[in-house]
């Protein structure tokens, strides 16, 4: 059995090079899965890819409509814990609608709490809000922000 050496350089190597050359396609893939086709060229994004996209353009600049819901609930968690984690916690609270509350209820309890002492009762407040502990919230927007 004679293999054509040629004929495998040409289609392995020299012709996915081509269809990217050539193509009006000018996007460089993030570092992913690439797969060549005849037609068109097909990225792979894996989710740790999109998480630090997520993490560093925003969550409203980020399109996750291709997702499964339980991709972009993964997706969303990974990228909710690296917030809690370099503190940033507005962008934490967006995400809060997303995600299951009860999960980081917790933590985000101690966050407004040490807010509070700072004396940013409206961020306080807003935490409290929504991570469910209305009565709280209401309660620091009676006494405090009055």
């Amino acid at each position: 059995m004679l293999i054509d050496i040629e004929g495998l350089l040409l289609f392995f190597l020299i012709l996915p090079a081509a269809l990217l050359i050539f193509s009006d396609f000018n996007y460089q893939p993030i570092p992913s899965q690439v797969f060549y086709s005849p037609n068109c060229v097909f990225f792979f994004m894996d989710k740790d890819t999109i998480v630090r996209i997520i993490t560093e353009k925003g969550l409203k600049n980020v399109n996750l409509s291709m997702f499964s819901e339980q991709d972009r609930r993964e997706i969303m968690e990974k990228v909710a814990e690296i917030y809690l984690r370099i503190g940033k916690t507005k962008e934490f609270l967006e995400l809060l609608e997303f995600l299951d509350t009860k999960k980081y209820s917790e933590v985000m309890k101690k966050h407004a709490e040490n807010i509070m002492l700072l004396g940013d009762y409206e961020t306080a407040a807003m935490i409290y809000e929504k991570i469910g502990e209305k009565l709280m919230a209401d309660t620091i927007r009676e006494n405090f922000l009055k």
